[in-house]
């Protein structure tokens, strides 16, 4: 998929292009990880450990913009998903050699 969608690292053009209704879903990687906000559910888990994984890997979310706030909002894309990049290994440099 990363290789035929366009991934965004500047808000500030994602935020004109909802605002000019070209884009309402979008992959998105950040340059950096500032902060960290999440609500509580029922579930256990360590958002401490979370914010430590985002940080340390590359990773690229999938945003996509409500239709309330759409044309309204100064920022109006929400993360829908997060997935890191898949490690992509080095081909054997002597597969199927002489």
């Amino acid at each position: 998929m990363l290789k035929s969608a366009t991934v965004y690292d500047r808000l500030d053009a994602l935020i004109a292009a909802a605002k000019a209704n070209e884009v309402s879903l979008a992959v998105f990687r950040p340059t950096r990880v500032l902060d960290f906000v999440w609500e509580n559910e029922d579930r256990e888990w360590d958002p401490a450990k979370v914010f430590d994984a985002f940080v340390r890997t590359d990773l690229h979310f999938f945003l996509g913009t409500t239709q309330q706030f759409h044309f309204v909002a100064p920022n109006p894309w929400v993360i829908v998903g997060v997935f890191p990049i898949p490690h992509e290994g080095q081909p054997d440099l002597f597969e199927g050699g002489t």
